[in-house]
């Protein structure tokens, strides 16, 4: 019964040993993630606060940290008062890069994407740069 009782101790000892350890890392990956999802908005903060707006603009930014790729994407949006004008940027919120650029102007639209992997020529349509800027800010949703 003792050697019984003893190998059921040992073996619990063992599961929970396996279990917490695995508990931790699990907790301490969604810390990960979230400082990681945090200093990407500070990094996003920090690009918006850097540009020069004129009057009459409303400016507004939007982070996301891509785990997949551990990048952080910035887009900044700039809308008129008159709503006549509209920029999307997209910045890679480590290196302040611009990725991308999409505007309506009074009916006109442009379109660039500075990613030379995705486009070599810099030169795109204002559908192709906005598809590309939702794409690099969509969330995976699973």
């Amino acid at each position: 019964m003792k050697v019984t009782m003893l190998l059921a101790l040992v073996s619990l000892s063992v599961s929970v040993g396996l279990w917490v350890p695995a508990m931790a890392q699990e907790r301490d990956g969604a810390t990960g993630m979230f400082n990681l999802r945090s200093r990407c908005a500070e990094l996003g903060k920090k690009i918006l606060d850097q540009q020069p707006f004129i009057s009459r603009t409303f400016p507004s930014q939007v982070s996301r940290y891509d785990p997949r790729t551990n990048r952080c994407y910035v887009e900044l949006t700039v809308v008129t008062d008159d709503v006549n004008t509209l920029h999307r940027y997209l910045f890679d919120g480590q290196t302040k890069e611009m990725l991308a650029h999409a505007a309506r102007v009074k009916g006109n639209m442009e379109g660039q994407i500075f990613n030379n992997e995705r486009n070599p020529t810099g030169f795109a349509g204002y559908f192709e740069a906005s598809e590309y800027i939702d794409e690099m800010m969509a969330e995976d949703r699973e």
